[in-house]
């Protein structure tokens, strides 16, 4: 055997020549097949590995399992045959390559099949399993069995139960659940709220009062640790003691204290008597409502048996607690940052807001409701780091651009740090990367770290490979009202590099009657100009064409070639089939004799070879209306590459150009970018095109493109986006219900080489 290597140049080296000698096996090798249950875990727990091997002449002495090449510890096994199973417990979080290798008695090896096994992230936004554990946890302070698990997670994917109902489930002790801690929290809270006269804050809940509610078995210890706490102090000026409650002259006589029970609990005032029990009861009498006094049973446990006898009945009182203890376990209601308290008008912070919010969620019919409100509420959020849309893989053209994105939810601010390979990008701190000029070095897999206060996540790798496989904007159409005019549906595209390109353009009007557009263009006229202003060529109906027969029969085969819909033969639809060289070219669409209607303009490169003269973009430029008439570009990236693409919506910045009336254009125009499934999900919408941290982007983009410019601040709209092959159409709006119609321009433009 012998290895040569050469280099771009051509030189070449050659190795020495080695043998390599075969010799027969002494026994068969064995065969070997694995499973993994199940397949797709969430953080933490395990999957179980299951090894079948065979061996027809011999036995199995051992079984490995590897993750990711690496032999997992304590994943080695030795004689445990006929079935070789293994509990594995995989983390961090993502994917993983799981294969097994049998030996047999003789040393001969068999690898089995790769398996993926997915673990998914430990976020209760994202996985049930994570929103099961948690909120078993926060409410019950319990962890559900495998049993239990496992019922949850399936009626939690059927929809049988709700995320909310699992919480208040939990919360009320329905069915087995055991809702005792939840109790006890409530309890604490109610005490709380009976002896300070509000809610606690956050910091109050979580730092300087958790020595309450871990001692919240015991609510007479509960009290005594809020009546003797900072903030009791500095609220009342003096902490209850049973020297001061005696003293009917002091600070704090009984009196005044009781009456503070009374009214956190909603009672009138207290009565004599009322406060001859509170002080000297002697017996737990429910019937007297009030339970022992505290001279035989001391302050703490009068006043938790006030909360627990007296209050028994209070309604009121008790879904007060019950609801505070939800809203506090479930959003753990957070000192707000500035910027939190900007992205979101529901963070609370101060014991005020925390009572307008508990009262809010009072007035709600159950505590399911109450869940529901708590986990849709931007607080529960703020608890994780969430990656909502992750990185995407890309393949692109040497030399051309790339854009990764990541959508992330959490406590603002949100930072980014980007890597490539592993290793931190420097200045790549936004929700966004852009690469340019992209070549060999820059390939590789591309991930990003999230942070927020809750603590830090990391995407998916998304790969970024180099492809020389030819693609471009295959098909560009625009769809909108063709008027007279400064009205008429004007739309431009532009042929660039060497040589000549066959482009079918139409002007689609009766057509549209059969895809539900009731005011088309009833008789349309095609105009076809260069940079110039000079006709290239015209027709009114497709069916006569100035080359004749053979003119109409090369459109057919055209629009057969491009897989479009065909147009009946006695159509009035306008139609050119024209072959053009590199340059910028307008295509006008008028009803004959000054009628007006909805009209589709559609630019075809109907080369047969995706090489040559490309056609990079398209504008169309009309009065915008609502309904039916806005105005729509729709286009495609054919081959197999991703392109970078750039698609604006101008109203305000057309006031520049002569013959436009500044009160005649679309004062605040918006872009919403849809894909061609049939849910036609939006991928991208954009108001204001410097309003996003892509607008540097932008603008490099457009000055790229050879276009206008538009104004820092304007009105106008922009979206940059890596588009993979496929069909999309971009939709052209005026902002709200007023001030939303006028002429607008929208353009589509590939921006890579």
């Amino acid at each position: 055997m012998q290895a040569v290597a050469r280099d771009n140049a051509g030189n070449a080296v050659a190795t020495g020549i080695s043998n390599l000698n075969l010799t027969t096996a002494a026994s068969a090798a064995p065969t070997l097949s694995i499973a993994a249950t199940p397949a797709s875990v969430a953080f933490g727990r395990t999957v179980t590995l299951t090894a079948t091997p065979q061996d027809s002449d011999g036995t199995i002495n051992s079984v490995t399992y590897f993750s990711n090449g690496v032999a997992i510890p304590g994943g080695g096994l030795n004689g445990a045959g006929p079935t070789w199973s293994f509990t594995y417990t995989p983390s961090p979080t993502g994917t993983y390559n799981v294969y097994a290798i049998a030996t047999d008695n003789t040393g001969n090896t068999a690898i089995s099949q790769v398996l993926n096994v997915t673990v998914r992230p430990n976020n209760p936004l994202l996985d049930d399993t994570a929103f099961i554990l948690q909120t078993a946890t926060d409410i019950a302070a319990a962890t559900p069995n495998a049993v239990q698990l496992a019922a949850f997670e399936a009626q939690l994917a059927s929809g049988a139960l709700t995320r909310a109902q699992f919480a208040a489930n939990f919360a009320t002790g329905n069915g087995a659940f055991n809702n005792a801690n939840f109790n006890q929290i409530s309890n604490a809270l109610a005490a709380y709220w009976l002896l300070m006269g509000e809610w606690p804050t956050t910091a109050n809940y979580l730092t300087n009062l958790n020595n309450i509610f871990s001692l919240r078995g015991s609510l007479p210890n509960v009290v005594g640790a809020i009546i003797g706490s900072p903030e009791y102090l500095v609220k009342y000026g003096a902490t209850p003691t049973v020297a001061l409650l005696n003293n009917p002259n002091g600070v704090l006589p009984a009196r005044t204290f009781l009456a503070r029970l009374h009214t956190g609990a909603g009672l009138g005032a207290p009565s004599d008597l009322d406060v001859l029990r509170f002080m000297s009861n002697d017996t737990a009498n429910v019937s007297l409502g009030i339970g022992r006094g505290y001279q035989p049973a001391g302050l703490n446990t009068a006043i938790a048996e006030f909360i627990s006898i007296r209050n028994a009945g209070n309604a009121a009182l008790i879904a007060a607690g019950r609801t505070a203890a939800l809203y506090y376990q479930l959003n753990r209601p957070t000192v707000v940052t500035p910027q939190e308290a900007a992205a979101t008008t529901n963070t609370v912070s101060t014991a005020a807001q925390v009572a307008t919010r508990i009262v809010a969620l009072m007035a709600l019919p159950d505590l399911t409701a109450v869940a529901d409100a708590a986990l849709k509420d931007p607080l529960y959020s703020f608890r994780y780091v969430t990656i909502t849309r992750q990185p995407e893989p890309l393949t692109i053209a040497p030399r051309s651009g790339a854009i990764f994105s990541v959508v992330a939810i959490g406590a603002p601010p949100i930072r980014y740090q980007w890597l490539q390979n592993g290793a931190p990008i420097s200045g790549a701190n936004s929700a966004t990367l852009l690469l340019s000029n992209v070549n060999t070095p820059q390939a590789g897999n591309y991930s990003v770290v999230v942070t927020t206060s809750a603590g830090s996540v990391t995407s998916n790798p998304a790969l970024l490979t180099l492809s020389t496989a030819p693609t471009r904007l295959g098909s560009i159409s625009s769809r909108g009202l063709a008027g007279n005019g400064a009205n008429v549906l004007t739309a431009g595209f532009a042929v660039t590099g060497t040589g000549t390109k066959q482009m079918l353009i139409r002007v689609i009007g009766p057509t549209l009657a059969g895809q539900g557009i009731t005011g088309f263009l009833a008789d349309p006229n095609l105009t076809l100009l260069n940079s110039a202003g000079a006709v290239v060529q015209t027709n009114e109906d497709w069916g006569t064409q100035v080359g004749g027969a053979a003119a109409v029969t090369a459109i057919q085969q055209a629009t057969t070639r491009l897989r479009t819909f065909p147009l009946p033969a006695n159509s009035r639809d306008a139609v050119v089939l024209a072959t053009l060289n590199p340059g910028s070219y307008t295509v006008q669409a008028r009803g004959a004799g000054n009628t007006t209607g909805v009209a589709i303009v559609e630019v075809y490169d109907a080369s047969i070879a995706l090489t040559g003269p490309k056609a990079i973009g398209v504008s169309t430029r009309t009065n915008v209306g609502s309904g039916e008439n806005v105005l729509i570009a729709g286009f495609a990236v054919t081959g197999t590459v991703t392109r970078r693409v750039l698609i604006r919506g101008i109203g305000p910045t057309l006031r520049i150009f002569p013959g436009i009336a500044t009160n005649s254009v679309l004062n605040d125009p918006q872009l919403t970018l849809f894909d061609a499934t049939p849910q036609r999900r939006i991928l991208a919408t954009n108001d204001n095109w410097a309003s996003g941290e892509d607008a540097a982007f932008i603008a490099a983009a457009t000055a790229g493109a050879g276009v206008f410019p538009l104004a820092n601040g304007s009105l106008d709209s922009a979206i940059i986006i890596m588009l993979p092959p496929g069909s999309y159409t971009a939709q052209l709006s005026g902002v709200g219900t007023t001030n939303n119609t006028g002429i607008g321009l929208i353009e589509v433009y590939d921006v890579d080489p």
